[in-house]
């Protein structure tokens, strides 16, 4: 597993990427999330561009992308949503009803999670409330 973050990792992942002569772009979103933006011509996305290509090979060649996989991890996971939850909450917006901890270990586990602390934002203002409350770095 990747022993950095998640802004980290897509940072590794844009750089291989060029280094196949790709031309991506590390940016961070509207939301706060790392994203690589490929900005070859005439790169549609498919099975067999060029920036498809490389984005599996430099997959396979780095070490695996941080993912949550222990308790631990979930408990960590479910903490910053807890905290989000609050954050949203102070920016003035309803948010959905806290899960308790065994019901959220459950559905992590099941790779299964319903609850975002900002899923009662209107999706005008989701954006905002997300690069607000969110650290991509902090969790998955």
């Amino acid at each position: 597993m990747f022993a950095g973050t998640r802004t980290e990792w897509t940072q590794a992942m844009a750089a291989c990427m060029q280094q196949k002569g790709v031309r991506a772009t590390f940016r961070i979103d509207d939301e706060g999330a790392p994203t690589i933006e490929v900005n070859d011509p005439g790169d549609n996305g498919s099975e067999n561009s060029p920036g498809q290509i490389a984005w599996n090979t430099c997959r396979d060649e780095l070490p695996a992308r941080p993912e949550p996989t222990s308790d631990a991890d979930f408990k960590l996971m479910y903490d910053n949503l807890v905290a989000q939850s609050k954050c949203v909450q102070k920016e003035g917006y309803e948010v959905p009803p806290v899960p308790s901890w065994q019901s959220f270990l459950e559905q992590a586990q099941a790779r299964n999670i319903d609850w975002d602390p900002t899923s009662r934002v209107p999706d005008q203002l989701r954006s905002s409330a997300r690069k607000a409350c969110i650290d991509q770095d902090k969790w998955w």
